[in-house]
């Protein structure tokens, strides 16, 4: 009996190990030159559940659920054609101040817990093609975070069209102006008024011209 106890419980500790997903990299290459409904199919999982975007990103971002599959729903016909034929893949983890990331990949970063594991894929080549999402491993599937910089955008416009040429200059790379930009759609998502006109004066100062 206690033999039998004993392998009921290593059971359970391996059913309750967390699920990973797979190697992004090898996960990509192997849907890349599929036909197009398994690649629509398989683009469509990546679109977060609301319960899952409620566990991935952190406040004020959880607001913004709605638009966020509105945005997903127009970049996944890109994604399905840019996995249109074999490629190999490049990834990487997600993280700030990374200077080849695009500017949602980057704004992404404002929406994540500081230590949240998440990567980026690229087609590889020279140069290679970026797919402008956030990959995170949720529950063993790899779900995307898409259109952040466009939905922020939108709302610091929404409240100050001026202030929203913060979020067209930051550089991905970091400096000062994406960290003011970051208090700035913080404090519009949050709809705090007056920290928001705080935080759009400080953009005015320290961001210059657009990034290429």
């Amino acid at each position: 009996m206690r033999f039998a106890a004993i392998v009921i419980a290593v059971a359970g500790c391996r059913d309750a190990e967390p699920r990973v997903a797979p190697e992004l990299g090898d996960y990509l290459f192997k849907l890349s030159g599929r036909d197009e409904p398994t690649r629509a199919t398989a683009v469509g999982a990546w679109r977060m559940s609301g319960d899952e975007w409620d566990r991935v990103v952190v406040e004020p971002y959880r607001a913004v659920y709605d638009d966020y599959v509105k945005e997903f729903e127009a970049a996944r016909p890109t994604f399905v054609t840019q996995l249109a034929q074999p490629h190999s893949i490049v990834t990487r983890a997600h993280f700030a101040a990374d200077p080849t990331a695009t500017r949602s990949q980057a704004i992404t970063r404002w929406a994540l817990p500081t230590l949240a594991a998440a990567r980026l894929a690229e087609l590889a080549g020279r140069p290679p093609a970026p797919i402008d999402a956030v990959f995170v491993d949720v529950g063993g599937q790899w779900r995307a975070i898409v259109g952040l910089g466009a939905i922020v955008r939108r709302r610091v416009a929404a409240l100050d069209v001026a202030c929203a040429t913060a979020i067209d200059n930051i550089e991905p790379g970091g400096g000062r102006c994406i960290e003011a930009a970051w208090a700035v759609a913080d404090a519009a998502l949050r709809e705090d008024r007056p920290r928001f006109a705080h935080a759009c004066g400080l953009a005015a100062n320290l961001c210059g011209k657009p990034s290429p």
